[in-house]
Order: structure tokens, then C-alpha cells, then sequence
């Protein structure tokens, strides 16, 4: 995907995360607060446009912001929600591991929660996420990010009426966020003290909603296009074939298809007419 992003870049265009400038005097991550953090993701917030308001359209959001999104489908054995990294020509990737079973709402907390780790941890070494202290610190920071980011405080509070099961899948509705993570929240937010916390999350693991939640299955997966985009506009616009990609980057279509999201036909040369005699 980032081979596919640097070429198109010679080409085309493309949308840049230029908003991402604004964060990258963040040096040492364990010297932020959860209260710099809050005030990170509204500043993050801001900048892409969102205001205050709940997110329906994140990974569209994120893709008009110069931030490319691949959908993987579902890996056996892996035991992750989400990855992301820089290319060498700076642009932010994510990935996200589609499951048999997806949510709407497990997919935006991983890319809010990658996105936390591209504008919190760009200066971070990679030995750092292998040590286990200061993997745990920068996993925490995402998480918080990430709940910060969808659940602005004073807007998800002024909608907050009862911290019940019953009210929070009422709020998943318009907020596009998880019970479990609504919960998480109010914790955090000091709406609810330990017992109470540790009693919903008993009470959610009893109803069964650990692994699907009430609206799982009716809040539509939102899937990434930017790169089919590209591709398109380079066939289209450029006259750079789907198959002159595969065949200048040395990639498989398939590859290529599974990735954008488009027909293998796409990236394949067309076939020659064959002429063949037929015998009456």
C-alpha cells in the first residue's frame, strides 16, 4: 500500500496529513497527562473539521485527511485490532483487521486508537514498542486518545443522562461508540466511581455484549476507497493502466485487488481476442 501510495504521488494530487505538522514537537510521550491528551484529540478534532460532534464518517474523514486505510480481512491467530506506520515519505498508514463478525463501532475505536499512536508517537523508536513498560504507557495514551477523541467530554456529558446499560445503548445510536467504551469513559470522566464501573462491566460480560453489542449488526461498516480512487483517476485521467501498476511497482494484482478493493480484472492485461476456426 505505501509503494502504491509514493507512486501515485508522482502522478497525482493526492490528499496530504498536513494537519499531522501541528503535533510533531510531541518528543517524550510518558511527559504527557491524560488532561494533555484530551486537549490533543479536540485540537485533532478541530483540525479535521469535526467540531464537537459525533463521528459517522471516520474512515472517510481520515481518508480526505491524507491518512490511507486498508481493511484486511480476517487474519486467524491474530490477536490485534488495528496497525499503523509511516512511509518513508511521511504519509501515516492504517490497518484494520476486519473480523467475521464486524462492528462499526470495534473498527472506529482502532483507527482512533492508531490515530492516537501517528499524532501522540511519531518521534517514538520502534525499540520501544518492544519494551514492555513503555508499550504499556503508549497502548494507554491511544486508548485514551482514542475515547477522547470520540467522545469529546462536555458533549458526550451534556448527553449523558443515566451511566446505565439501557442509556449508553441509546448514545451508541448517535455516537457511534461502544458500550464498553462509553463505560470506560465515564470512568475516566469520574462519572462513575470503581464499584459502579466494575458492576456494569460485570453486568455487560453477563448479557453476553463482550464480544457483540445491541446495533453491531445494524450500524453499516463504513470501508475505506481512497486507494481505489487513486487508481481510477490514474486509469482514467492519466491513462496508467491498473496492469501497467502491477507490472511498474512489481506487484501481484491479486495483491493489489484485495488491497483497493477493485476487480482483479482491473490489474490484469486485457486479453487478446483469439481467432479460432470453427469446423460446421
Amino acid at each position: 500500500m505505501a509503494e502504491c501510495l509514493i507512486y501515485a504521488d508522482r502522478h497525482l494530487q493526492t490528499p496530504q496529513p498536513t494537519f499531522l505538522e501541528a503535533f510533531r514537537s510531541i518528543k517524550e510521550p510518558q511527559a504527557l497527562t491524560d488532561k494533555e491528551i484530551e486537549a490533543i484529540a479536540l485540537s485533532v478534532r478541530e483540525k479535521l473539521g469535526l467540531g464537537t460532534q459525533p463521528i459517522t464518517n471516520l474512515v472517510r474523514t481520515l481518508e480526505k485527511a491524507g491518512i490511507a486505510i486498508l481493511r484486511y480481512a480476517s487474519l486467524a491467530n491474530v490477536k490485534m485490532d488495528g496497525l499503523s506506520q509511516h512511509t518513508e515519505l511521511g504519509r501515516p498508514l492504517c490497518a484494520i483487521i476486519a473480523r467475521d463478525e464486524p462492528s462499526r463501532v470495534r473498527e472506529y475505536f482502532s483507527l482512533a486508537h492508531e490515530l492516537g499512536h501517528i499524532v501522540l508517537h511519531s518521534q517514538v523508536s520502534t525499540q520501544r514498542y518492544d519494551a514492555l513498560a513503555d508499550a504499556k504507557i503508549l497502548e494507554d495514551q491511544a486508548n485514551r486518545f482514542a475515547s477522547s477523541f470520540l467522545l469529546p467530554a462536555q458533549a458526550f456529558l451534556n448527553d449523558l443522562m443515566a451511566p446505565t446499560l439501557g442509556y449508553f445503548e441509546f448514545l451508541k445510536r448517535k455516537w457511534h461508540v461502544s458500550i464498553a467504551a462509553m463505560i470506560r469513559r465515564c470512568y475516566d470522566l469520574e462519572q462513575i466511581d470503581r464499584a459502579a464501573y466494575a458492576s456494569l462491566n460485570v453486568r455487560l460480560s453477563q448479557k453476553r455484549w463482550r464480544t457483540k453489542e445491541p446495533l453491531d449488526d445494524v450500524l453499516e461498516i463504513e470501508k475505506p476507497i481512497l486507494l481505489e480512487q487513486i487508481f481510477r483517476t490514474l486509469s482514467e485521467r492519466e491513462g496508467i493502466s491498473g496492469a501497467r501498476v502491477a507490472q511498474e511497482l512489481s506487484l501481484n494484482p491479486r495483491d493489489l485487488a484485495s488491497i483497493s478493493g477493485l476487480p482483479l480484472t482491473f490489474f490484469l492485461e486485457p486479453e487478446h481476442d483469439e481467432k479460432v476456426l470453427s469446423f460446421g
